[in-house]
């Protein structure tokens, strides 16, 4: 019930503004809830029904990374507001979906979890970057710039959290063998 009435707040929002660049702008700020409410809760919505049910689908890798390039195509040819709804209400949670479900080649497994590793991260610092980019070097080598130090950023923290998540299970490991007497 939260996703749709999130969905419908967003749908408004996105029409209203006529586009879903809010949040980055301070007149706007309260909008961004919305979105990332929706797509917070549609995550675990998704993420739940993967853990209970898997998926059937087999899409090959290629055709999964076509897709998002299909959609960028596709929405802009919808007006700004039509667009950016198909693409975060119904696209990327496909695109998510999908890729999840595609198996990977062996050779790529180390690539692809760098890349999961830090896209929390960048997600989370890429607002706040390009807001910070735009103010201050608004240029094309100040986007490449800020994209590089964005990457960079995210995988430094991928790598402490990583290292956190491994002392935690040493030290978990560790008080389970000195209670159990090994």
């Amino acid at each position: 019930m939260a996703l749709i009435a999130l969905g419908v707040a967003l749908a408004w929002s996105i029409i209203e503004v006529g586009g879903n660049t809010f949040g980055a702008y301070q007149s706007l700020y309260y909008l961004a809830f919305f979105r990332v409410g929706f797509s917070y809760i549609a995550g675990i919505i998704l993420a739940r029904i993967w853990r209970e049910r898997g998926s059937s689908l087999a899409v090959p890798w290629p055709v999964v990374l076509a897709i998002p390039l299909v959609v960028l195509i596709a929405i802009e040819l919808l007006p700004l507001w039509l667009g950016e709804m198909v693409a975060v209400m119904l696209a990327w949670p496909l695109v998510i979906w999908l890729g999840a479900s595609s198996p990977a080649p062996a050779r790529s497994v180390g690539a692809l979890s760098w890349l999961g590793a830090i896209s929390y991260p960048l997600y989370a610092t890429h607002g706040p970057l390009i807001v910070f980019q735009t103010q201050l070097w608004p240029t094309l080598p100040g986007k490449f710039a800020v994209a590089a130090f964005a990457i960079v950023f995210a995988a430094i923290v991928a790598l402490v959290l990583e290292r956190q998540r491994l002392q935690r299970r040493l030290r978990e490991a560790e008080a389970s063998s000195t209670h159990r007497g090994d």
